[in-house]
């Protein structure tokens, strides 16, 4: 009985250790460039992150969309409805 719990922490404890690596992990927008001015209502957001990592997009703060990252570690956001004026995309893991 001991062993099967020690086995049970065992897995909790790498679960969150895995958890905690995502959550640290570097994620890049490259594009829209930072600064960028564009007159297009729909964006394209791509950038890169963690193969397989579950991501999300904000605008302006808001959940826009959600998606798993490629295993060549590229994400695309495609046809983003963009509203006017001053806009930040903000990407970051799902948890």
């Amino acid at each position: 009985m001991l062993k099967n719990i020690q086995t049970y922490c065992a897995v909790i404890l790498g679960s969150l250790l895995l958890s905690a690596a995502f959550a640290d992990a570097q994620i890049t927008i490259t594009q829209p460039l930072e600064g960028e001015v564009s007159s297009f209502r729909n964006q394209a957001v791509i950038g890169s992150a963690p193969a397989d990592a579950g991501i999300r997009l904000d605008i302006n703060d808001t959940p826009i969309d959600s998606g798993v990252v490629r295993i060549d570690g590229v994400f695309e956001f495609l046809g983003v409805p963009t509203p006017e004026g001053p806009v930040t995309y903000t990407v970051t893991v799902r948890t």
